[in-house]
């Protein structure tokens, strides 16, 4: 036998299905100013950093004629932002459990597989479908908590603790490269060297550039933040920051953008590349709390 309860926002209820009935129970309204139109459980750490769940589904199944002990687990997603003030650039995709705990404080977690230790990151750029009050972009970033293994219905579970990363700026250069595909590297400082893989642009003048990052160290390493391309004069044609998952500590990987072109095509010169090459590497914890007995 197996009973799912899966919530996909902004849905008003969450309801348990078991064999014998159904309960239905609505979810908390969202707090927070800027995720607070989305509708969404919101949860904050004490900096403002802001989490707001759009999925969570609670598992448990077994194998009730093999006299198996049934399975537990839990599984959520979450759209994280940043509060003002804050120069983040990205976010990392997946959050880490570090507690479950019920309403007398015992500990639910069993113990978790050993996962990759090389995060992968999302950049923070405005949302093209959630906005605030004031009808302006939101800067969000999807990140996801894999299937965590409980000792008990996930029902029982008051108090969640999970973990995101965020990569804060503290100091930028930029770089020029010629704006045109080639088979080889150029070396941009700092021990990195990039490679333009291809340029395309639709009839809608949106433009898709796709780079090779290369670094020579394995400490200390500049992140990419962003690339704009540049006119003969230096002036700014379309640009931003990267729009697919990085691993950005790796010391090889690949970096897509895609921007609307305000010029011609045929009038880009070159690429600016903009280097993070001082920031913090900064864990963010929020509290979950009465989401997932209600």
């Amino acid at each position: 036998m197996v009973t799912l309860m899966r919530n996909r926002f902004p849905s008003p209820a969450v309801c348990l299905s078991a064999l014998l009935g159904v309960l239905c129970f609505s979810l908390p309204q969202a707090v927070g100013d800027d995720l607070e139109g989305l509708n969404l459980p919101t949860y904050r750490d004490r900096d403002g950093f802001g989490l707001g769940i759009t999925t969570y589904s609670l598992q448990t199944e077994a194998n009730l004629l093999d006299g198996e002990a049934p399975e537990h687990a839990i599984e959520l997603a979450g759209l994280l932002q940043a509060p003002k003030g804050e120069d983040v650039l990205c976010f990392s995709t997946t959050m880490v459990v570090k507690s479950a705990e019920d309403a007398k404080g015992r500990d639910l977690l069993l113990p978790q597989r050993k996962r990759n230790s090389d995060k992968s990151y999302l950049a923070l750029v405005p949302s093209l479908t959630y906005k605030d009050k004031r009808g302006d972009p939101l800067k969000l970033c999807l990140s996801e908590l894999d299937s965590i293994a409980l000792n008990r219905p996930g029902t029982e579970v008051d108090e969640l603790v999970v973990a995101a990363t965020a990569l804060i700026v503290k100091k930028r250069q930029t770089e020029e490269i010629p704006a045109e595909v080639t088979g080889r590297y150029v070396g941009i400082g700092l021990g990195t060297s990039v490679q333009v893989s291809s340029i395309e642009a639709d009839k809608k003048r949106v433009m898709t550039v796709k780079l090779t990052v290369k670094h020579a160290g394995t400490k200390d390493l500049p992140v990419i933040e962003a690339v704009y391309a540049l006119d003969q004069r230096g002036k700014k044609l379309g640009g931003g920051r990267w729009a697919n998952e990085l691993e950005l500590f790796s010391k090889r990987y690949e970096v897509e953008l895609v921007f609307p072109l305000t010029g011609d095509e045929k009038s880009i010169a070159q690429f600016e590349i903009v280097l993070a090459t001082k920031y913090e590497v900064q864990e963010i914890e929020f509290t979950i709390e009465d989401l997932f007995k209600r």
